[in-house]
């Protein structure tokens, strides 16, 4: 959405608008839905994406080709396009996720309060990368190729990989091990905290090291 709308010329009061819109949706959905930790059903978990989705379409059907100057059909195709491939390709995260949270044995009450914040965290790192990509490709156009041929030989190394990680535990991850010696970690949760203050000292909680390698794992793909 982000570089259809600025290729599409929108200035800066759609920009506005649309991180005014993100920071609104972000707030009804911790402040207003998600004040105190629960469980997220399956149900409610679908009836979210449905609204979303819905949401989603309504941008590219009804608002971009009324509001954003110089919409053509082909940006509606273009953005319904962009739409499901991110769709799909976050059905990995969601599953590498899970086993983070089964790994650290995180009670489902708070698993939604680290993904809010892992989430919050995923868009500034991918809201970084799209400006700086996208400069990058209109300065320099050769560097569009060794992009593409950077991805081809990421998913070519991800397809021919022999389970060379089966047997290694979580505590073996770069950012856990990082984390661990740059933090002052305590072994027990206390509640839905991301750090508490034990004997007068600010200690991280494992609900803070399980968003850390949520931020980290997005950061990788």
């Amino acid at each position: 959405m982000l570089a259809l709308t600025a290729s599409s010329g929108a200035g800066a009061g759609y920009w506005a608008a649309f991180a005014a819109f993100v920071l609104m949706a972000l707030a009804i959905d911790l402040g207003l839905f998600h004040r105190t930790s629960r469980e997220v059903t399956f149900r409610e978990a679908v009836g979210w994406t449905a609204v979303w989705a819905s949401v989603a379409m309504l941008f590219a059907f009804v608002l971009g080709p009324r509001f954003v100057p110089s919409w053509t059909a082909a940006w509606t195709t273009s953005f319904v396009t962009g739409y499901l491939v991110e769709l799909s390709l976050s059905m990995d995260n969601v599953f590498v996720i899970a086993l983070i949270f089964s790994y650290f044995k995180v009670p489902k009450a708070w698993q939604h309060r680290v993904l809010f914040w892992g989430i919050l965290g995923a868009v500034a790192m991918r809201a970084l990368f799209l400006v700086a990509g996208v400069a990058a490709v209109e300065s320099f156009a050769w560097m569009l190729p060794i992009f593409g041929a950077f991805l081809l030989f990421t998913g070519v190394k991800l397809a021919l990989s022999r389970d060379e990680d089966e047997g290694k535990g979580m505590d073996e991850n770069l950012f856990v091990r990082v984390a661990r010696k740059v933090f002052p970690l305590t072994p027990h949760l206390h509640g839905n905290k991301f750090w508490v203050k034990e004997d007068g000292v600010r200690r991280f909680t494992p609900l803070f090291l399980v968003l850390i390698v949520v931020e980290g794992t997005d950061l990788i793909f």
